[in-house]
């Protein structure tokens, strides 16, 4: 846990443009951060966000993105995280540990904030969704979609900046 990890970065598997909306969407979004981390008693935190079973009169259902996050969570483990220290959200209520875990937008906020507000300053997160993600027509934000997306409806949406802000040195002890 003594080496730097790198920037935050975000990276985007395949983007389909939808001609003739309001708002593009994304079919898959895997974002990633993480904060840098060095000293002894450093910890790795991971918040690993999988939607799958999207209600389809408003965005497509997806097939892999809860085995992908799932497969991370035993990828992070593997390699030495504590299984206590990566939260994982998804939307397979006979797997989850608790309905706090469904990845709604008010969870996934109160989740990212009780998760972000027990780090240490050497300790480092890595962030990650897995989902559908829109950025709507003439506008430079971008959002993942959580299970209760209303795309009417922006509250229900996960702004990117807002994860950013979260995960600002400012934020963290």
């Amino acid at each position: 846990t003594n080496a730097t990890r790198p920037p935050r970065t975000c990276r985007i598997r395949t983007r389909v443009d939808m001609t003739g909306t309001h708002w593009r969407r994304w079919m898959s979004v895997a974002c990633l951060f993480a904060l840098s981390a060095t000293g002894a008693h450093a910890d790795d935190y991971a918040f690993l966000v999988a939607v799958q079973d999207y209600d389809v009169k408003q965005l497509d259902k997806l097939q892999y993105t809860r085995n992908d996050i799932l497969e991370f969570q035993r990828t992070l483990i593997a390699s030495g995280y504590a299984a206590d220290k990566v939260v994982v959200m998804h939307d397979d209520l006979q797997q989850l540990k608790g309905i706090r875990f469904v990845p709604l937008a008010a969870n996934i906020r109160k989740e990212l904030t009780l998760l972000l507000g027990g780090l240490e300053a050497d300790d480092s997160i890595i962030v990650a969704f897995a989902g559908h993600g829109v950025q709507f027509k003439n506008e430079a934000e971008s959002y993942f979609c959580p299970a209760d997306t209303d795309l009417a409806d922006r509250s229900t949406l996960i702004s990117l900046k807002e994860v950013y802000a979260a995960l600002s040195s400012d934020n963290i002890p």
